[in-house]
């Protein structure tokens, strides 16, 4: 049916979106986490 592609294709361009847009911020958040561990410990 029609209204299942439309679903389909909401739905696998809202996750397409939320990677595009998310995953580079979690990927600076966990970089700063291990940053700021790295330098909060004395060598």
């Amino acid at each position: 049916s029609p209204f299942f592609f439309f679903f389909f294709f909401f739905f696998f361009f809202s996750l397409l979106f939320l990677f595009y847009f998310f995953f580079p911020f979690f990927i600076r958040y966990f970089a700063h986490l291990h940053l700021q561990c790295y330098t909060k410990s004395p060598p």
